[in-house]
């Protein structure tokens, strides 16, 4: 971890924000690391991380409108609830070995949803954005994303929304109008 922590300072990233509010901890980054979820990449002026993420827009129709799910809010058991910033309904970092496809859309939305019969409707090729971390301040990314949709229909569609435990808190999912995301 001292390796790790050297190499964001060479960079001047400032790791005083991490573990503040929205930002996560150098910790954090190590096990994304060690998880090939996030490959770092030493450049002249600055460092950059490389991940790949795969997301799927989950759809249901009521008797009047189309619903989008949308990812509400995290609670994590340190007691910091964020916002997600996202806008696709859910979505995951891949591992530098793992295929982005229809399968993988299908196995997100059962682990995450409970939902056993998605069907994946469209989706693959990837884009490529730059940004700034949101996770990790003063990070540059280099995100390469894979999109897929789905239709819940209104035998498997829970109307409250959902709830998913994960190890280190909770993540709601509520339905909202897809016109106004």
């Amino acid at each position: 971890m001292y390796e790790l922590e050297a190499l964001l300072r060479k960079y001047d990233i400032p790791l005083e924000t991490w573990g503040k509010g929205e930002a996560r901890t150098i910790e954090d980054l190590l096990r994304e690391v060690n998880e090939e979820k996030i490959v770092l990449e030493s450049m002249e002026w600055k460092l950059i991380a490389h991940q790949r993420e795969l997301s799927v827009a989950v759809f249901h129709k009521d008797r009047r409108r189309l619903l989008r799910l949308h990812e509400s809010w995290r609670v994590s058991f340190d007691d910091r609830a964020v916002v997600p910033r996202q806008r696709s309904s859910l979505v995951v970092k891949l591992r530098t070995e793992e295929a982005a496809d229809t399968a993988a859309a299908s196995r997100l939305v059962r682990e995450t949803l409970g939902v056993e019969s998605a069907k994946i409707v469209s989706g693959g090729g990837g884009n490529s954005f730059n940004l700034e971390s949101y996770d990790y301040p003063g990070l540059f990314l280099d995100i390469l994303y894979f999109n897929f949709t789905t239709y819940l229909t209104k035998e498997v569609s829970r109307t409250a929304g959902y709830c998913k435990a994960r190890p280190d808190g909770a993540t709601f999912f509520v339905w909202l109008d897809a016109r106004y995301l």
